[in-house]
Protein backbone atom coordinates (compact mmCIF):
# COMPACT_ATOMS: atom_id res chain seq x y z
CA UNK A 1 0.00 0.00 0.00
CA UNK A 2 1.31 3.43 -0.95
CA UNK A 3 2.25 5.55 2.09
CA UNK A 4 0.45 8.83 2.55
CA UNK A 5 2.64 11.97 2.33
CA UNK A 6 0.47 13.91 4.76
CA UNK A 7 0.68 11.14 7.35
CA UNK A 8 4.44 10.80 6.94
CA UNK A 9 4.85 14.54 7.50
CA UNK A 10 2.71 14.28 10.63
CA UNK A 11 5.07 11.56 11.86
CA UNK A 12 8.05 13.80 11.09
CA UNK A 13 6.41 16.58 13.13
CA UNK A 14 6.00 14.18 16.06
CA UNK A 15 9.67 13.23 15.82
CA UNK A 16 10.72 16.87 15.74
CA UNK A 17 8.74 17.62 18.89
CA UNK A 18 10.46 14.75 20.70
CA UNK A 19 13.90 15.82 19.42
CA UNK A 20 13.36 19.42 20.55
CA UNK A 21 12.18 18.29 23.98
CA UNK A 22 15.25 16.09 24.40
CA UNK A 23 17.52 18.83 23.02
CA UNK A 24 16.15 21.31 25.57
CA UNK A 25 16.90 18.84 28.36
CA UNK A 26 20.39 18.13 27.00
CA UNK A 27 21.29 21.83 26.71
CA UNK A 28 20.09 22.43 30.28
CA UNK A 29 22.26 19.57 31.54
CA UNK A 30 25.21 20.99 29.57
CA UNK A 31 24.71 24.32 31.36
CA UNK A 32 24.84 22.55 34.74
CA UNK A 33 28.00 20.71 33.68
CA UNK A 34 29.52 24.06 32.72
CA UNK A 35 28.80 25.43 36.21
CA UNK A 36 30.42 22.38 37.81
CA UNK A 37 33.46 22.68 35.55
CA UNK A 38 33.86 26.33 36.53
CA UNK A 39 33.57 25.37 40.19
CA UNK A 40 36.16 22.60 39.87
CA UNK A 41 38.45 24.51 37.50
CA UNK A 42 38.06 21.82 34.83
CA UNK A 43 38.61 22.53 31.12
CA UNK A 44 35.40 22.84 29.13
CA UNK A 45 36.77 20.75 26.24
CA UNK A 46 37.85 17.14 26.81
CA UNK A 47 39.01 15.69 23.43
CA UNK A 48 39.35 12.15 24.78
CA UNK A 49 35.82 12.19 26.19
CA UNK A 50 34.46 13.53 22.89
CA UNK A 51 36.20 10.86 20.81
CA UNK A 52 34.88 8.16 23.16
CA UNK A 53 31.34 9.54 22.84
CA UNK A 54 31.51 9.46 19.03
CA UNK A 55 32.37 5.76 19.09
CA UNK A 56 29.69 4.93 21.65
CA UNK A 57 27.00 6.82 19.72
CA UNK A 58 27.87 5.10 16.44
CA UNK A 59 27.50 1.75 18.19
CA UNK A 60 24.09 2.78 19.55
CA UNK A 61 22.78 4.22 16.28
CA UNK A 62 20.54 2.34 13.89
CA UNK A 63 21.79 1.27 10.48
CA UNK A 64 20.09 4.11 8.56
CA UNK A 65 21.20 6.92 10.87
CA UNK A 66 24.72 5.62 11.66
CA UNK A 67 26.45 7.34 8.70
CA UNK A 68 25.24 10.73 9.98
CA UNK A 69 25.82 10.32 13.72
CA UNK A 70 29.29 11.85 13.91
CA UNK A 71 28.31 14.86 11.78
CA UNK A 72 25.15 15.41 13.83
CA UNK A 73 26.82 15.09 17.20
CA UNK A 74 29.76 17.26 16.25
CA UNK A 75 27.22 20.07 15.87
CA UNK A 76 25.53 19.14 19.15
CA UNK A 77 28.87 19.00 20.99
CA UNK A 78 29.90 22.39 19.56
CA UNK A 79 26.59 23.91 20.69
CA UNK A 80 27.01 22.38 24.16
CA UNK A 81 30.52 23.82 24.52
CA UNK A 82 29.29 27.22 23.34
CA UNK A 83 26.48 27.15 25.91
CA UNK A 84 28.82 26.07 28.71
CA UNK A 85 31.22 28.90 27.88
CA UNK A 86 28.59 31.65 28.15
CA UNK A 87 28.88 34.01 31.14
CA UNK A 88 26.93 32.40 33.97
CA UNK A 89 24.24 34.18 35.98
CA UNK A 90 21.27 32.97 38.00
CA UNK A 91 18.75 33.43 40.78
CA UNK A 92 19.79 32.62 44.34
CA UNK A 93 17.47 31.20 46.97
CA UNK A 94 17.08 28.27 49.32
CA UNK A 95 14.27 26.48 47.48
CA UNK A 96 13.03 27.73 44.10
CA UNK A 97 10.79 25.05 42.54
CA UNK A 98 8.36 27.54 40.99
CA UNK A 99 10.63 30.33 39.71
CA UNK A 100 10.17 31.56 36.13
CA UNK A 101 13.43 33.51 36.12
CA UNK A 102 15.38 31.16 33.79
CA UNK A 103 12.57 31.19 31.22
CA UNK A 104 12.36 34.98 31.35
CA UNK A 105 16.10 35.51 30.93
CA UNK A 106 16.42 32.91 28.18
CA UNK A 107 13.63 34.64 26.25
CA UNK A 108 15.11 38.11 26.72
CA UNK A 109 18.78 37.46 25.96
CA UNK A 110 21.00 34.74 24.49
CA UNK A 111 24.34 36.24 25.59
CA UNK A 112 24.54 34.45 28.95
CA UNK A 113 23.22 31.35 30.70
CA UNK A 114 20.89 31.61 33.68
CA UNK A 115 20.56 28.99 36.41
CA UNK A 116 18.56 28.32 39.54
CA UNK A 117 21.07 28.51 42.41
CA UNK A 118 19.72 26.72 45.48
CA UNK A 119 22.02 26.93 48.50
CA UNK A 120 21.85 26.30 52.22
CA UNK A 121 22.94 29.16 54.53
CA UNK A 122 26.31 27.52 55.27
CA UNK A 123 27.06 27.38 51.53
CA UNK A 124 26.75 31.12 50.85
CA UNK A 125 30.34 32.09 51.64
CA UNK A 126 31.66 29.49 49.19
CA UNK A 127 29.23 30.67 46.51
CA UNK A 128 30.18 34.34 46.86
CA UNK A 129 33.89 33.55 46.69
CA UNK A 130 33.72 30.91 43.94
CA UNK A 131 34.01 33.17 40.91
CA UNK A 132 31.64 30.85 39.03
CA UNK A 133 28.88 33.38 38.39
CA UNK A 134 29.08 36.91 37.03
CA UNK A 135 26.22 37.78 39.35
CA UNK A 136 22.75 36.70 40.40
CA UNK A 137 19.35 37.87 41.45
CA UNK A 138 18.59 37.17 45.10
CA UNK A 139 15.28 36.12 46.59
CA UNK A 140 14.14 35.19 50.08
CA UNK A 141 15.56 34.22 52.50
CA UNK A 142 18.97 35.57 51.42
CA UNK A 143 18.49 39.28 50.62
CA UNK A 144 20.01 40.46 53.91
CA UNK A 145 22.64 37.72 53.85
CA UNK A 146 23.69 38.91 50.39
CA UNK A 147 23.76 42.55 51.52
CA UNK A 148 26.20 41.63 54.30
CA UNK A 149 28.58 40.10 51.75
CA UNK A 150 28.71 43.10 49.37
CA UNK A 151 31.67 45.47 49.15
CA UNK A 152 29.58 48.28 47.65
CA UNK A 153 25.80 48.85 47.54
CA UNK A 154 23.39 51.39 46.09
CA UNK A 155 21.29 53.80 48.13
CA UNK A 156 18.15 51.63 47.99
CA UNK A 157 20.11 48.67 49.36
CA UNK A 158 21.53 50.75 52.20
CA UNK A 159 18.07 52.06 53.10
CA UNK A 160 16.57 48.58 53.25
CA UNK A 161 19.63 46.64 54.40
CA UNK A 162 19.00 44.11 51.65
CA UNK A 163 19.83 43.43 48.00
CA UNK A 164 18.06 41.50 45.28
CA UNK A 165 20.82 41.85 42.67
CA UNK A 166 24.51 40.97 43.08
CA UNK A 167 27.19 41.68 40.47
CA UNK A 168 30.82 40.57 40.67
CA UNK A 169 33.01 43.16 38.93
CA UNK A 170 36.69 44.11 39.11
CA UNK A 171 37.25 41.97 42.18
CA UNK A 172 34.37 43.53 44.10
CA UNK A 173 30.91 42.34 45.07
CA UNK A 174 28.32 44.98 44.17
CA UNK A 175 24.78 44.92 45.54
CA UNK A 176 21.59 46.60 44.32
CA UNK A 177 17.98 46.70 45.47
CA UNK A 178 15.50 47.09 42.62
CA UNK A 179 12.57 45.99 44.85
CA UNK A 180 12.75 49.43 46.39
CA UNK A 181 11.45 51.06 43.22
CA UNK A 182 8.09 49.39 43.83
CA UNK A 183 7.63 51.38 47.02
CA UNK A 184 7.76 54.64 45.07
CA UNK A 185 4.34 53.84 43.66
CA UNK A 186 2.37 54.07 46.88
CA UNK A 187 4.58 53.18 49.81
CA UNK A 188 3.63 49.51 49.78
CA UNK A 189 5.17 46.58 47.94
CA UNK A 190 4.07 46.17 44.30
CA UNK A 191 5.01 43.79 41.54
CA UNK A 192 8.57 44.93 40.88
CA UNK A 193 8.71 44.36 37.11
CA UNK A 194 5.96 46.89 36.30
CA UNK A 195 7.06 49.46 38.87
CA UNK A 196 10.63 49.20 37.65
CA UNK A 197 9.50 50.17 34.15
CA UNK A 198 7.30 52.94 35.61
CA UNK A 199 10.27 54.33 37.54
CA UNK A 200 12.40 54.34 34.39
CA UNK A 201 9.83 56.43 32.52
CA UNK A 202 9.49 58.74 35.53
CA UNK A 203 13.25 59.26 35.85
CA UNK A 204 13.41 60.21 32.14
CA UNK A 205 10.54 62.69 32.45
CA UNK A 206 8.33 60.56 30.20
CA UNK A 207 5.66 59.49 32.69
CA UNK A 208 2.85 60.40 30.28
CA UNK A 209 3.98 57.63 27.89
CA UNK A 210 3.49 54.97 30.56
CA UNK A 211 -0.15 54.40 31.54
CA UNK A 212 -0.96 58.06 30.73
CA UNK A 213 1.13 59.23 33.68
CA UNK A 214 -0.93 57.27 36.20
CA UNK A 215 0.34 54.52 38.49
CA UNK A 216 -0.16 50.80 38.12
CA UNK A 217 1.67 47.64 39.09
CA UNK A 218 -0.57 45.35 37.04
CA UNK A 219 0.64 43.76 33.81
CA UNK A 220 -2.98 43.17 32.81
CA UNK A 221 -3.99 46.79 33.41
CA UNK A 222 -1.02 47.99 31.37
CA UNK A 223 -1.96 45.64 28.52
CA UNK A 224 -5.55 46.91 28.52
CA UNK A 225 -4.31 50.51 28.51
CA UNK A 226 -1.97 49.84 25.57
CA UNK A 227 -4.78 48.25 23.53
CA UNK A 228 -7.13 51.16 24.17
CA UNK A 229 -4.52 53.80 23.37
CA UNK A 230 -3.03 52.44 20.14
CA UNK A 231 0.20 51.32 21.80
CA UNK A 232 -0.35 47.56 21.40
CA UNK A 233 1.64 45.74 18.72
CA UNK A 234 1.95 42.05 17.87
CA UNK A 235 4.80 42.23 15.36
CA UNK A 236 7.57 44.41 13.93
CA UNK A 237 9.09 44.73 17.42
CA UNK A 238 11.79 47.32 17.99
CA UNK A 239 14.44 47.96 20.66
CA UNK A 240 12.87 49.95 23.46
CA UNK A 241 9.45 48.32 23.14
CA UNK A 242 7.99 46.75 26.27
CA UNK A 243 7.18 43.03 26.07
CA UNK A 244 4.50 41.33 28.16
CA UNK A 245 4.83 37.65 29.03
CA UNK A 246 2.27 35.07 30.09
CA UNK A 247 3.86 32.24 32.07
CA UNK A 248 0.57 30.89 33.41
CA UNK A 249 -0.80 29.60 30.11
CA UNK A 250 -3.95 31.69 30.49
CA UNK A 251 -4.37 33.83 27.40
CA UNK A 252 -4.82 37.50 28.20
CA UNK A 253 -3.29 37.21 31.67
CA UNK A 254 0.30 38.55 31.41
CA UNK A 255 2.49 38.02 34.45
CA UNK A 256 5.74 39.79 33.57
CA UNK A 257 7.05 42.77 31.60
CA UNK A 258 10.50 43.67 30.29
CA UNK A 259 12.36 45.81 27.76
CA UNK A 260 13.25 44.58 24.29
CA UNK A 261 16.97 45.20 24.09
CA UNK A 262 17.47 44.23 20.45
CA UNK A 263 15.73 42.44 17.61
CA UNK A 264 17.56 39.85 15.50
Amino acid sequence: MREDLKELRRMIDDCDRKILSDLEERIAISRKIGVLKRTDGTDFYDPAREAQKFEELKELAGSESRPYVEELYKTIFDISKKHQNKPAFGVLGRSLPHTYSPQIHNLMCEDYSYSVIEREPDELDALFSSGVFGGFNVTIPYKREAFARCDETDEAARVTGSVNTVVFKDGKTLGYNTDYYGRRVSGSAYKWCVTYQWDGFRECGLSSLFYSGKKTASCGALMDWAKKNGAWVTGDYRPGDLALFDFTGRRGAPTHIGWIDRVS
